[in-house]
């Protein structure tokens, strides 16, 4: 079955232009960027030639001593017994990180033939790690996340999607009891399962001839190893030393999160985190591999909403997320029963795996790091600027009504023209903000109208 991804549009227009640059797909291992670009040739039936540089090891022979691109081309046209329109074709690099001359030479194909469309995809830490070989300026990138609450809908009921893109976030209004009380349903579900395209597929194969619960388990046993080649994977980009700061970073990530009060994560604490080493500048290595590894998402904690955000930042301050908020569930083995009746049975703990939930989906958005407001007692979970506007967004897991103190005291400090508060209740409007159903995040920001 083949998963639909938002990012074929962007592969689109990235494919009309006509002195395109070659296109690095960045992403997390295991996102589906493979799969996207073969899945959007055939779609588009462009003819694709793929080289693998992970299993095609003599291909490395291709790109040494000093070539032009023609050479480049007849080398590969050779290696592939196949020929290249250089007009209509698309050369497909995957795994590029392995071969630093193959990533050298996308400066050549873009100088010297930029009408043909040149992909690379692969550990984006390890393309970047070749510095001397990165062909800097030569290159554009594209971003590729885990799917979002949307694609996950998509690929699971398409009646029920069709609905949700009925949905108009530019004049809102209560959401059908019915319908909003079966995307409550989807979007618990998409708490157990993720966006990660092997376990979203997982779940689609098995549940056809499997209970939920038990289909739920073996989509966990997936999860569980993709974390496990995660971890396996540190070791190749970071070295031996640095892989076990690395790991213990990664599962420092969500038993501090799983530590979290009743409705709101709490900043990283970096005390225990690396055995017998404290302090920020102890694990700001191995949280800035993970962050460019795509598998840590940061929220900078500022005190002021001057433009721009980043200037308001001390880099020690922040919080972390998971890039999946599947696999987040997995490493902390929560009980799956406990994700399909979030309202009851998570208690106290619900709270940071919501928060999680929205970061993922405004990092897929941004591709930029999060930011969250605390002044005093009050704390916003997160900032979102959109154009000029700097929209407070307040998370509760909860469907009960309950104050908004800290979005009540952030609107009257700085009367934001746009304010939400995301939650399991239907749709509202009052006392200056919004309360949005919390399976239209994504909708909301890409969509509506600022």
């Amino acid at each position: 079955m083949e998963l639909k991804r938002n990012i074929y549009q962007e592969l689109t227009n990235w494919s009309k232009k006509k002195n395109k640059k070659p296109l690095i797909l960045k992403g997390a291992r295991q996102v589906g960027k493979s799969f996207v670009i073969e899945h959007f040739a055939k779609h588009n039936n462009i003819n694709i030639h793929k080289i693998n540089f992970q299993s095609q090891k003599d291909a490395f022979y291709i790109f040494d001593g000093n070539q032009d691109a023609n050479t480049i081309l007849t080398k590969i046209e050779y290696f592939l017994d196949t020929s290249i329109d250089i007009d209509n074709d698309l050369l497909f690099f995957d795994e590029i990180q392995e071969y630093p001359k193959a990533i050298n030479s996308l400066k050549f194909l873009q100088e010297e033939k930029p009408e043909l469309k040149v992909i690379a995809a692969g550990s984006y830490l390890g393309i970047m790690k070749n510095q001397e070989s990165f062909p800097v300026g030569k290159v554009e990138y594209l971003s590729m996340f885990p799917l979002t609450f949307e694609e996950f809908l998509q690929a699971i009921d398409k009646k029920l999607y069709d609905f949700y893109n009925t949905i108009d976030v530019d004049n809102m209004k209560v959401i059908d009891t019915f319908f909003h009380q079966k995307l409550l349903d989807k979007f618990y579900l998409y708490l157990a399962i993720g966006g990660m395209p092997e376990v979203v597929l997982s779940f689609i194969e098995h549940v056809k001839d499997n209970s939920l619960y038990e289909t739920l388990n073996i989509v966990r046993k997936k999860q569980e190893q993709l974390l496990e080649s995660y971890k396996s994977d540190f070791s190749k980009h970071a070295g031996i030393v640095n892989s076990s700061h690395i790991l213990n970073v990664f599962e420092a990530i969500s038993i501090q999160l799983s530590k979290a009060d009743y409705e709101e994560t709490n900043k990283f604490k970096f005390t225990g985190v690396i055995p017998n080493q404290k302090g920020y500048d102890r694990i700001v290595g191995p949280l800035t591999w993970l962050s460019k590894a795509r598998l840590a998402i940061q929220s900078f904690i500022i005190s002021d909403t001057k433009q721009p955000l980043k200037a308001e930042v001390q880099k020690n301050k922040f919080k972390v997320f998971m890039h999946d908020i599947g696999l987040l569930n997995a490493e902390l083995s929560t009980p799956i029963h406990s994700l399909l009746n979030i309202k009851s049975s998570l208690g106290s703990y619900k709270g940071y795996i919501i928060e999680n939930f929205i970061a993922c989906e405004l990092f897929s958005i941004t591709d930029k790091h999060l930011f969250t407001w605390t002044r005093g007692k009050s704390e916003i979970e997160f900032i979102f600027e959109k154009k000029t506007h700097l929209i407070p967004i307040e998370a509760k897991s909860s469907d009960k009504s309950r104050k908004a103190k800290s979005l009540l005291s952030f609107i009257k400090r700085y009367n934001p023209t746009y304010a939400y508060k995301f939650t399991a209740q239907n749709y509202g409007n009052k006392n200056g903000f919004e309360t949005i159903p919390l399976y239209l995040i994504g909708k909301i920001f890409k969509e509506r109208k600022y």
